[in-house]
């Protein structure tokens, strides 16, 4: 899907007109990922033992402990167990953030429409659009940060990492992508700890760094 990468400043950008909107939502779809049944915890646990690594570690296990090479045989259950935990840390992780992005169907936010403010669902926010936010929300598309100070963002749904990202506002003309060094680069499912400010949208839905995942 196309990536539009508007160069608006909030002080001389009205935002989207509502027509340009319902033309851009008909193109790139509502800001939802798709409602596919959410597997359960055990279900992707069972399903990192049919990796083709997974495969490997486990014949090698076998071989080395029907040879009586114990201390291979041990080692190799080891790295096998690991490389399944950590598969199944980061698809659990994924399944929790995808399930709280689908979460934002219900709330508004405060878009700038036709030079105005106004509530619209976070379902129907396009690239392009211009939305403010507070502090305690959970930012719903991708984009970059115009406006704003002091704002720092928990990424750990996105990078695993626990320790909050500061945001700087700039101007959106950077291609941006996840842990690119773009100050102002925001994603979807991220929270906004601290701070307030304006955002304006760079992808929806499937589109963002938390859909690709």
């Amino acid at each position: 899907m196309e990536t539009i990468a508007p160069h608006p400043e909030p002080a001389e950008y009205a935002g989207l007109s509502e027509s340009e909107a319902v033309s851009r939502r008909a193109q790139y779809g509502p800001n939802v990922l798709p409602d596919d049944s959410r597997l359960g915890a055990w279900r992707i646990l069972l399903l990192q033992f049919g990796s083709l690594m997974v495969a490997i570690l486990l014949a090698a296990a076998i071989v080395s402990l029907l040879l009586g090479d114990w201390n291979d045989g041990i080692a190799i259950c080891a790295i096998l167990l690991l490389n399944v935990f950590l598969g199944f840390s980061q698809e659990y992780r994924a399944e929790r953030a995808i399930a709280k992005l689908r979460q934002l169907s219900v709330p508004l936010i405060r878009v700038r429409r036709d030079g105005a403010l106004r509530e619209v669902s976070s379902t129907e926010l396009v690239p392009g659009d211009l939305y403010l936010f507070d502090a305690g929300t959970v930012l719903p598309a991708d984009g970059w940060l115009v406006s704003g100070a002091g704002v720092l963002v928990d990424e750990s749904v996105l990078t695993g990492e626990s320790q909050a990202i500061s945001k700087l506002p700039g101007s959106t003309g950077t291609e941006c992508a996840l842990h690119a060094e773009t100050a102002n680069a925001t994603f979807a499912g991220t929270r906004v700890l601290k701070g307030r400010g304006a955002i304006v949208v760079r992808s929806t839905g499937l589109s963002t760094e938390l859909g690709k995942i």
